[in-house]
């Protein structure tokens, strides 16, 4: 199975979690990350990709996604969705084990194969942007009560799939990546990685490719391809340029893991975009 890219999330100003809008044209970027994840899609159509399925999305659908579920989304046409992140300490044990929770420790402990809602306003997120982060975080725990007390979600990804929810060392993953994501346009070197780890070069290579599934090198390529794939498709970069900030060497490298990594030129890539945008 295709090892999924970890995402590190950031949370907003002065609160635990984030929630943001995502706009334009999704372009498939197979990922997971330590955060549930609620995704609610208010305009547009396409296809979620999430552990072992794949289900067409549309205006009203709201999904669900437990901690390091593989996903990635795919617009048919240009779609508009409300993203909420959050962690699973957001609603420690002394709370979702009292008995007036039963129903969001059910949810909780059903999203680990994703779950998906029809027919979902966008009235319900208007408190996610109160003044008040205190005030924000009550109005999310409401939300995951609301939907914990529908009976009509189902189930996403098959029961026989379970995401890897073992992996160790966080935060030592979370500054590695930080790393990666924040120089993804420079020459990094092992022994950089290595110093940020607080580990040896040997032994951070051993530890990211446990964590992660896949080596450094190959983490790494896939990271740029996925940035040239967002300024493919929402810019007029020159495509040597977009190489260039992606951080390849050269146009003819970039052209060879782009096609190796997505089955297509840059340019056939970017004529696809525009044409469904």
């Amino acid at each position: 199975m295709r090892q999924p890219l970890y995402e590190r999330t950031v949370p907003g100003p002065g609160q635990s979690w984030r929630w943001f809008e995502a706009t334009g044209l999704y372009t498939y970027l197979w990922h997971n990350h330590a955060e549930l994840e609620l995704i609610l899609i208010t305009d547009g159509t396409g296809s979620i990709f999430v552990g072992d399925r794949v289900l067409p999305y549309g205006a009203g659908d709201l999904f669900l996604l437990g901690p390091q579920l593989p996903h990635a989304y795919v617009s048919e046409t240009p779609s508009r969705s409300l993203v909420c992140q959050f962690p699973e300490t957001l609603i420690g044990p002394e709370l979702r084990h009292r008995p007036e929770f039963t129903s969001l420790r059910r949810l909780l402990g059903e999203s680990v194969t994703g779950l998906r809602f029809a027919r979902c306003g966008e009235q319900d997120w208007l408190g996610l942007s109160a003044p008040s982060p205190g005030r924000r975080t009550i109005n999310l725990l409401g939300l995951l009560v609301d939907l914990a007390d529908r009976a009509d979600r189902q189930r996403v990804a098959s029961s026989r799939y379970l995401p890897d929810r073992s992996v160790r060392s966080r935060d030592r993953l979370d500054r590695i990546v930080g790393h990666l994501t924040d120089h993804l346009a420079e020459p990094i070197t092992l022994a950089e990685i290595a110093e940020v780890a607080a580990l040896t070069p040997t032994a951070t290579s051993r530890f990211f490719r446990r964590q992660t599934g896949m080596t450094i090198t190959a983490y790494l390529n896939r990271a740029r391809i996925a940035n040239a794939c967002h300024l493919l498709a929402e810019s007029d970069t020159p495509i040597a340029t977009v190489a260039r900030l992606s951080g390849f060497a050269n146009l003819a490298h970039f052209n060879r893991e782009f096609r190796r990594g997505l089955g297509q030129t840059p340019s056939s890539f970017r004529t696809a975009a525009r044409r469904i945008s």
